[in-house]
């Protein structure tokens, strides 16, 4: 068998060698060193960003502007959620005027957006105590010598005009839209969700900043976070911009077609319910009024009618569960305090054992009407 020859090292061979090991130890070392300063100062940052979000988020959106809250509802991702965008010349005045009304409703489990801007510079019915007005006078008026209530006379406006329930607000001004400029941050109605870039969310901290020190509502951090999410979310299709007519806002049936056929709330659709509304004040039209108000919801409706014994809230008989999601709605929207058994109805309780809920509007909700 040949013999296999073993090359001898020499010196020479030895030294060369061990350089280049050596060389590239430190290559390698200088690697890693790179690879974890690098790793290191991505990890910085993102806790350091994270850290930010978390303290932005944690904040009360408008505690610092002392933002009232109207209601109870909150926003969680899962629900129809109805905002109004109050554009007044400015926040620290109270007798500013409205230069745009938009109201926003974010259908989250449909994946859905709709922005329907109203006419502020129109006249139209505004409530019993005004008469007739502009709509962009509202806000003045609601906080007529310093009562505050700017807010809700917009909010009671949007619920006897277009017969929807608010569940949160936001009031923004110009010096609020140049600061949002001013670090790039531009939304556009035409296209709401795609104008919301992602870039917007690394500018989180300043964007709360901004609107902690410019804006009123009541909405807190975590809340705007989450619509602004599944707002970008939204793809072109199921977004709806519309800009309604003086003559659309006076005519309750030309909107309600428009709202009924373009939005779906899920939880009350499906469960079937049928309503029976009554008016037991003086008031005129008031039935006719809750009528639009179940439709708008979702719901149906068995019959409409007067209730001669007059009420001062308004009441529920019903024995439905308490999870329903129209009943919570009413309540929501009514502020109902009292539900009773149908069985506690003596004037008819054969309508009141018909109707899954019968829903007997008081005198309170005259009053704006």
């Amino acid at each position: 068998m040949p013999v296999r020859k073993y090359r001898k090292r020499t010196y020479r061979y030895t030294t060369k060698y061990r350089r280049r090991s050596k060389k590239i130890k430190k290559i390698k070392k200088l690697v890693r060193i790179v690879t974890f300063s690098l790793l290191g100062l991505l990890l910085s940052s993102v806790s350091f960003y994270l850290y930010t979000l978390t303290i932005n988020l944690k904040k009360p959106f408008a505690s610092a502007s002392n933002g009232i809250d109207f209601n109870s509802n909150f926003y969680n991702s899962s629900k129809p959620f109805n905002v109004i965008l109050i554009h007044v010349s400015d926040t620290r005045d109270l007798h500013s005027d409205i230069k745009q009304l938009y109201l926003f409703r974010i259908e989250p489990g449909n994946k859905k957006v709709l922005l329907v801007k109203i006419p502020v510079e129109t006249q139209t019915y505004l409530n019993k105590t005004i008469g007739n007005g502009y709509v962009s006078k509202l806000y003045s008026l609601g906080n007529y010598s310093n009562n505050k209530l700017g807010v809700q006379y917009i909010v009671n406006f949007i619920k006897k005009t277009l017969a929807i329930n608010v569940d949160a607000y936001v009031v923004y001004d110009d010096q609020a839209i140049n600061k949002f400029k001013d670090i790039n941050i531009n939304v556009s109605s035409k296209d709401l969700p795609k104008s919301i870039k992602y870039s917007y969310f690394l500018k989180i901290g300043d964007l709360f900043n901004i609107s902690r020190q410019n804006l009123l509502s009541d909405l807190n951090s975590v809340e705007m976070f989450k619509i602004l999410s599944d707002t970008k979310s939204v793809s072109l299709p199921n977004y709806i911009y519309k800009e309604l007519t003086p003559k659309e806002l006076s005519s309750p049936k030309e909107f309600d077609f428009f709202w009924q056929n373009n939005t779906e709330n899920k939880d009350i659709f499906y469960e079937r319910l049928l309503v029976t509304v009554l008016n037991s004040t003086d008031t005129p039209g008031l039935a006719g009024w809750g009528s639009r108000v179940i439709k708008n919801a979702g719901a149906n409706i068995l019959e409409i009618g007067n209730y001669e014994e007059p009420l001062d809230s308004t009441v529920i008989y019903t024995d439905v569960n308490d999870n329903s999601a129209l009943l919570k709605y009413l309540v929501t929207f009514y502020d109902v305090d009292l539900i009773y058994k149908p069985s506690d109805f003596k004037k008819d309780p054969f309508l009141a054992k018909r109707s899954d809920i019968l829903l007997i509007i008081g005198k309170k909700e005259a009053l704006d009407y």
